[in-house]
């Protein structure tokens, strides 16, 4: 973001504007509270995901840059210094749905599915700490880089982080 704004300033943009300085001001209070959440909740893990019938994708924190932006507010992601974390999707066959155990799982909205009814109807992935906790939550990949994209972001992650408890 701020190379985005060092951009817009070359531009010409009113970087003092009250609009852009209340979304900015929104977002470093959404950061505050997932900074406190992980602060409050420093052993829950996270993992980001997207699932179909055939098996799934796990989001490598080191590629996808919402992830490594959560990360450095200090959530932990279960697949974090995974050696299969090497691209942006790592694929997972649905026998090893629990090689990441994790407390709140995130699913990408573009997956086949993408409701907790699903993922428990597959009798592997049920077994799966987050999910037989019902600890899920939707996760939106596609907001914009700009300050209400990341606040959306955020708020989508920090919702479930809230009344999430430890399983796994």
């Amino acid at each position: 973001l701020t190379r985005i704004e060092s951009l817009a300033a070359a531009l010409g943009a009113d970087l003092d504007s009250p609009e852009l300085i209340e979304q900015r001001e929104t977002l470093h209070a959404t950061e505050d509270a997932v900074r406190a959440i992980a602060a409050e909740k420093p052993d829950l893990t996270v993992l980001f995901a997207s699932f179909n019938p055939d098996g799934f994708w796990v989001a490598s924190p080191d590629f996808v840059g919402d992830l490594g932006y959560a990360r450095e507010l200090g959530l932990t992601l279960a697949n974090e210094g995974s050696p299969g974390a090497t691209t942006y999707w790592e694929e997972i066959s649905p026998e090893q749905a629990l090689i990441y155990p994790a407390d709140v799982i995130y699913l990408d909205m573009y997956g086949a599915w993408t409701t907790l009814e699903q993922l428990q109807g597959h009798a592997t992935l049920a077994a799966h700490p987050a999910i037989a906790a019902g600890q899920v939550a939707p996760w939106n990949r596609d907001l914009p880089l700009s300050y209400i994209g990341q606040n959306e972001f955020l708020g989508q992650i920090l919702e479930p982080l809230q009344t999430a408890e430890k399983v796994s």
